[in-house]
């Protein structure tokens, strides 16, 4: 199915948090983009991190979200509020720590 090329630009953010190491980052990815609302398109995995900067037993991931909307630019206070959702479903679903 084709869908035109969006006429305002994406959002970019990168969120870092720090999780018990047998979580799963498709459930991270998952609860994310559940959390993000309307305007959230895309959450993708970039990194996972073991090592000396992160707690035994821990590890670091990290997502990149892509907010967008049809019909405008979105502004920081846009993807904020749906940022602050994304951190805080993550906190009480994993226990998660931002980094």
């Amino acid at each position: 199915q084709f869908s035109p090329i969006p006429a305002y630009p994406p959002a970019l953010r990168d969120l870092a948090v720090v999780v018990d190491a047998a979580t799963p980052a498709g459930e991270l990815c998952g609860v994310a983009m559940k959390a993000g609302g309307k305007l959230l398109r895309n959450v993708g995995l970039f990194d996972v991190y073991t090592g000396k900067q992160v707690s035994k037993g821990k590890k670091s991931v990290a997502l990149s979200h892509t907010f967008q909307s049809e019909d405008r630019t979105l502004t920081d206070k846009d993807t904020q509020k749906a940022f602050d959702k994304i951190v805080k479903s993550l906190e009480r679903q994993f226990g998660a720590e931002l980094r």
